[in-house]
């Protein structure tokens, strides 16, 4: 599909919400630089994403699925998504152990303020909210932002890391750049001839970035 044909097909409101969130994306780009270079970081930052993000990831799918009609896009992508996401924390924690870090070092965690604020958000959007409002804090936004940085790891990172160590950063390389594309169009459908959802589903893709970046900013200081 060209560049051109992904626009003329994509609503406005979908075009303009790409472009309020391109800046939180490019910014980032930095944390994985960051914790690539610091071992001490890149642990600090596994404990808290992994517990605040990954490890509740399936359940936040599995809220959503269980609101989803059967039968319905969403609901067979969300369903396939929560199978792919079933062994992703034993992945996450094969690559904390490349950096000394075992299992017990995610028992009994506390979360700070800004991961457990994003972890709160999500669980809450995954349960109550309108099914585009969640997507779009989900899939459109955690899968997108996941996509991007484990991208942005220096060429042969997952590989240099062993291939049970690396593999969460390699699947989620490819897998979530999918996931990223099929969420968008389930928010153009989802929404369709609705603007006060278009409306309410953009302003939660916003505020979901903003309590990512932060979240992983504080993650990874």
């Amino acid at each position: 599909m060209t560049d051109s044909t992904v626009l003329d097909t994509t609503p406005a409101w979908l075009r303009e919400l790409d472009q309020r969130c391109q800046p939180y994306l490019q910014a980032m780009i930095e944390f994985p630089r960051k914790v690539e270079q610091d071992p001490e970081t890149m642990r600090r930052s596994m404990v808290q994403a992994g517990v605040g993000i990954v490890k509740p990831f399936p359940f936040y799918l599995a809220a959503m699925k269980e609101r989803a009609e059967p039968g319905t896009k969403a609901h067979e992508f969300l369903n396939e998504n929560e199978e792919e996401e079933a062994a992703h924390w034993a992945w996450w924690i094969d690559m904390g152990k490349a950096y000394g870090l075992t299992e017990r070092d995610f028992e009994g965690v506390t979360l700070r303020p800004a991961m457990q604020e994003l972890s709160d958000h999500l669980d809450d959007v995954s349960r109550n909210a309108p099914m585009p409002v969640a997507i779009a804090a989900v899939n459109y936004c955690i899968e997108t932002g996941a996509a991007v940085m484990t991208g942005a790891y220096t060429p042969g990172f997952a590989e240099r890391l062993g291939e049970d160590a690396g593999r969460w950063v390699a699947v989620h390389q490819e897998g979530d750049v999918e996931h990223s594309r099929i969420s968008r169009e389930l928010l153009a459908e989802l929404t369709e001839g609705d603007e006060e959802l278009q409306r309410r589903t953009a302003e939660s893709a916003v505020r979901t970035y903003e309590l990512f970046f932060a979240a992983m900013a504080d993650a990874c200081r």
